[in-house]
């Protein structure tokens, strides 16, 4: 089961250039395409293993012709750690980073301007003690099944995300299954009957010894 998830912080960064014709007045434009390019660099570049956070852009698109200086470009990405003051200043750096654009025209008269849209996302979910005490009671309760139970970090959002700071959570205790989000996706079916019993025990135990 899941006893910590990372959260998510989501966003949508626009930039606009000034276009201009890529062979005869190349040196006018300032190309958003370039402005977006640095800032993804520098994006995902505060990926920092060793303290649980990362930072990924998903998607890139922009330009509308080859033979012009792109006046448009965008990007989404997405920041995560278990630890919301780490999450917080994460995205302080990221306001920071795209609070100005770098890329000018060749002749020095024009340049890029960026726009930080924040996209809904989840609250880190930590691992704490109360629901440390939650994960006690469902490993008795499935030792009584002869079954034991691991838990684990996930680095995945969930709604369990939404409510972890208002109660207890437990997340994880649908069937046993891997490799999420990729063509070998694979869920054990025998486990989903083991499983719901243990889940409708939990309810039980709490219902009558809350």
């Amino acid at each position: 089961v899941v006893h910590a998830r990372k959260g998510i912080a989501r966003y949508r960064l626009r930039c606009q250039g000034v276009p201009a014709h890529a062979g005869g007045n190349h040196r006018l434009g300032a190309s958003a395409i370039r402005e977006v390019a640095r800032k993804i660099e520098q994006i995902e570049s505060l990926t920092d293993y060793a303290r649980e956070i990362t930072a990924n852009v998903g998607v890139v698109s922009g330009g509308r012709v080859v033979n012009q200086g792109a006046d448009h470009a965008e990007c989404e990405f997405e920041l995560r750690a278990f630890d919301p003051t780490r999450l917080t200043e994460l995205e302080l750096r990221v306001t920071e980073l795209c609070s100005k654009a770098t890329v000018v025209s060749g002749d020095g008269r024009a340049s890029c301007a960026c726009l930080l849209e924040r996209l809904p996302g989840f609250p880190p979910f930590p691992r704490n003690k109360a629901t440390d005490e939650l994960l006690s009671r469902y490993s008795r309760l499935a030792a009584k099944r002869g079954m034991q139970v691991g838990s684990i970090a996930r680095g995945g959002a969930s709604d369990a995300n939404h409510v972890a700071d208002l109660a207890p959570v437990l997340d994880g205790l649908g069937p046993i299954g891997d490799d999420a989000h990729t063509p070998d996706e694979w869920m054990d079916l025998e486990s989903l009957e083991a499983r719901a019993h243990l889940a409708a025990d939990l309810i039980v135990d709490l219902c009558e010894n809350p």
